[in-house]
């Protein structure tokens, strides 16, 4: 058997593929496992949108020789960043009234490296694509992370 696939793009993602050629034996041949399908001559197997998984078959010729292969088709871990709220003594500004709030983002974890990243406010305008937001009063803020491949922050 001659086998290649493509791992899934994104975490969760069903966008994996795989393909085999059935090489030796005497045709026709029976597929079982992953794919249950015959086949009558030396034909290319194509299975798309494939979630991560263990694909597994069992080819089968018509002298009742059997061989068995397994293909892993993988992911990346979830994409998700840890972030970090600076504060004074328990609050997150210094006075009331004041703009000197901070956020940062520490670590990004999973994906496809290299990362975008940017800080939006409450009423979804971009603040900054930095590591760090300053100057800020209190409020809500959010981040989105993008990686090389689209794919979405968890």
């Amino acid at each position: 058997m001659i086998e290649t696939h493509q791992n899934v793009s994104c975490n969760g993602y069903n966008d994996g593929s795989l393909s085999f050629s059935i090489t030796g034996g005497i045709p026709s041949y029976s597929i079982t496992g992953s794919i249950d399908t015959t086949v009558s001559l030396l034909d290319t197997i194509s299975i798309n949108n494939i979630y991560a998984s263990n694909q597994t078959f069992t080819i089968t010729d018509q002298n009742s020789c059997n061989y068995t292969d397994s293909i892993i088709i993988s992911e990346p871990a979830p994409l998700f960043g840890l972030t970090t709220l600076y504060d004074y003594n328990g609050v997150n500004i210094s006075c009331k009234g004041q703009s000197d709030g901070r956020i940062g983002l520490d670590t990004i974890l999973g994906g496809n490296a290299p990362y975008d990243y940017y800080w939006f406010d409450s009423n979804g305008d971009t603040l900054s694509n930095l590591i760090r937001i300053d100057s800020l009063s209190v409020g809500s803020y959010s981040l989105t992370i993008n990686d090389n491949l689209g794919c979405p922050t968890f």
